[in-house]
């Protein structure tokens, strides 16, 4: 694909610039290159404004390589932002892929998947929260709904809610991904603006700490 004997591996990815994305990059670039292999990444900036247009033509760079070239395929899908562009990919995959293929923290059927435990972590952190910093008002965002591991997260806080006894209501307005326990206020999001947003009206000061390393801080 590059004009040497390497072999290719292709990684298809948004918002490279980001800094989870820019570790997966570096990352899977080092590896490789120990490795003997050529990487050809596959960037889309993504979501701007709502030119349905502008979506399209981003989504169309996936339609320009040679899959059946690859000799093997990595999906950050979780870092999409345009839809259906996962599923533009996969098609190609399914009908001119010849070699194995990685989801990154993103369970897919068919295809090979790398995710992440993190539910004893998860239970450290708000046990913490709770039993260390006393914290009356607590805001919890568990991440994308349909992310694999922020379900995971989202049973967690639950089973642990229910353990200390903490009632969970639905608030009036903000995210449907939103949550709130008494005493106290625990608030689950799949948004970060969500979040802010209810941070604005909060009486005290706020102590955020911040578990997904692609959210902006």
């Amino acid at each position: 694909m590059f004009g040497n004997e390497r072999k290719t591996i292709g990684l298809f990815i948004f918002n490279s610039y980001e800094p989870y994305q820019q570790e997966i990059c570096h990352g899977i670039a080092e590896q490789a290159y120990k490795k003997g292999y050529n990487v050809a990444v596959f960037n889309s900036f993504g979501r701007y404004g709502d030119n349905v247009e502008y979506f399209e033509g981003e989504a169309r760079i996936f339609d320009l390589p040679d899959y059946s070239k690859f000799a093997g395929i990595v999906l950050a899908t979780d870092t999409f932002d345009i839809e259906g562009a996962k599923e533009k990919i996969m098609d190609h995959i399914r009908n001119e892929a010849r070699c194995p293929v990685i989801s990154l923290r993103q369970a897919m059927n068919g295809i090979n998947n790398i995710l992440l435990d993190e539910r004893d972590t998860m239970e450290e952190i708000i046990r913490h929260v709770i039993e260390v910093h006393k914290a009356k008002d607590i805001a919890f965002m568990s991440g994308p709904k349909d992310r694999y591991d922020a379900n995971f997260r989202l049973a967690c806080f639950k089973r642990i809610m229910k353990e200390y006894g903490y009632e969970i209501k639905q608030p009036k307005g903000g995210s449907s991904r939103c949550s709130f326990v008494k005493p106290g206020c625990m608030t689950c999001s799949d948004s970060l603006g969500d979040l802010l947003e209810l941070a604005k009206d909060a009486k005290e000061t706020w102590n955020l700490g911040r578990w997904e390393r692609d959210f902006a801080s």
